[in-house]
């Protein structure tokens, strides 16, 4: 049964809308549309359907929508249904409805994010940071960087995809590393909204869409001169400079494999490219790049032999290389595999990048390097320290000990002495030189007068 809605009062139109929608019990129309025609100057079906849409609003009572309970609204009879049934949509008053609240919260959104661009607009124009404090890790990054997109860094703004040069490989992961430092910070004056989202009440930007520039310093500000700061600091935090050598060749190294397995038209899945750049790392601190490409060229060639086998394809071959690399790694521990005797030069289409050259030119390591030698290079200075920090023997502490412990307990100041004496201790100092800091903090208590 159809219900109607007339916007019309004229009795010719209400007739011709009522003619038009009537059923019988069999849910059929009475009338066929060339009987209704012509009406007055009307002889076509297609302009007296649009009369009758004009004059009333057609609800069909078969057709009840499933969120608030009325009748869909049907413009033809193509619409109707013979039977009742619940729809499987909204009707079109609750789309309707839907429609406006997704659009309301559509311009809050967008309001939203265009208020904290303008706030991220004016905090990114005045942030500095102070050069000093700059990790070293940081620093070499900097300096291959401002290599690989001169003068962009120093003088101008770039893009994430500006800067492949730096690395073989997970370049986005190095541009990161230094986003997180806040040694480089957006654009969003300079960047098209689009590349903006609030994602749990911050925003937010997608790194291969914005601009970065270089912070400046608080002191020196940008340009050569803040910079030339960071090009004369000397390195010497080895644990940072050792962990981006080991990121850097992992890198070296997937780059390779990546090469590989494009060769033989295999593709890894993102869970298997973790998995070998872990076991990457971790080997890493004993061998050198170049082993491991040997390595990695044996692993992808048997898996490339066993996507050709029956029962065998490309994905499931390409699936094994993770497992594969651990046995055969596995295999040259226990002196039951080697590297061969082919000396792996690096790949006419895999640059080592300016991080590798950096790290060339100022520790003398290149992919032939042995990691564990390289790991001794970067050994952690304060494990070196606490093993030469050897103490004398105890009669040669003697008369210092008996002179501090009667100068304290004389004074009432045994509890002040014992704090600086541990204080001493847990910096590294043995037993001697941290009597001798206790004496230099309170003088007071060995002058005779």
């Amino acid at each position: 049964m159809i219900e109607l809605t007339f916007h019309s009062t004229d009795p010719d139109e209400m007739s011709l809308a009522q003619r038009y929608w009537a059923m019988d019990e069999n849910g059929k129309f009475k009338e066929s549309l060339t009987a209704l025609l012509p009406f007055r100057d009307i002889s076509t079906a297609n302009r007296l359907v649009n009369l009758i849409r004009e004059i009333a609003q057609a609800h069909d009572n078969n057709q009840i929508c499933p969120t608030c309970g009325g009748f869909e609204e049907v413009t033809s009879r193509s619409h109707v249904k013979k039977t009742t049934q619940p729809m499987r949509h909204n009707c079109n008053v609750c789309r309707e409805e839907v429609a406006a609240k997704e659009h309301a919260a559509a311009v809050q959104a967008q309001n939203e994010l265009i208020a904290q661009i303008q706030i991220a607009i004016k905090r990114n124009a005045a942030m500095s940071i102070d050069y000093d404090l700059v990790a070293d890790d940081i620093v070499l990054l900097l300096i291959a960087l401002n290599r690989a997109i001169a003068p962009r860094l120093i003088n101008g703004t770039f893009m994430r995809d500006d800067c492949r040069a730096l690395a073989p490989a997970y370049v986005p992961d190095f541009i990161k590393k230094l986003y997180q430092a806040s040694v480089i910070v957006d654009q969003p004056e300079m960047t098209n909204t689009t590349a903006y989202v609030i994602k749990d009440g911050s925003l937010c930007h997608y790194p291969s869409q914005v601009l970065y520039r270089l912070t400046p310093d608080k002191t020196f500000g940008g340009g050569e001169a803040g910079f030339s700061c960071l090009e004369q600091r000397e390195l010497q935090d080895n644990e940072a400079i050792r962990n981006l050598w080991l990121d850097f060749a992992t890198a070296d190294c997937m780059c390779y494999l990546f090469g590989r397995c494009a060769l033989h038209g295999l593709t890894t899945e993102e869970e298997h490219d973790q998995e070998i750049y872990s076991q990457l790392h971790a080997a890493l601190r004993k061998y050198s790049v170049s082993q491991l490409w040997s390595v990695i060229w044996k692993i992808v060639e048997d898996a490339a032999a066993l996507s050709t086998r029956d029962y065998y394809n490309k994905p499931k071959a390409a699936a094994t290389l993770p497992g594969k690399l651990q046995r055969h790694l596995e295999k040259i521990e226990r002196g039951q595999a080697s590297f061969g005797q082919k000396k792996w030069e690096r790949p006419t289409l895999q640059p080592a990048g300016t991080l590798g050259q950096l790290f060339s030119e100022l520790y003398n390591i290149d992919e032939s390097s042995l990691g564990s030698e390289i790991m001794d290079l970067f050994a952690d200075p304060i494990t070196d320290k606490r093993d030469s920090c050897i103490d004398p023997q105890p009669e040669e502490l003697t008369e210092s000990a008996l002179q501090l412990m009667s100068a304290a307990l004389g004074h009432y100041s045994a509890s002040e002495v014992l704090l600086c004496f541990a204080d001493a201790i847990r910096s590294g100092a043995n037993v001697k030189e941290a009597i001798d800091e206790v004496f230099e903090a309170y003088p007071h208590l060995f002058d005779p007068y």
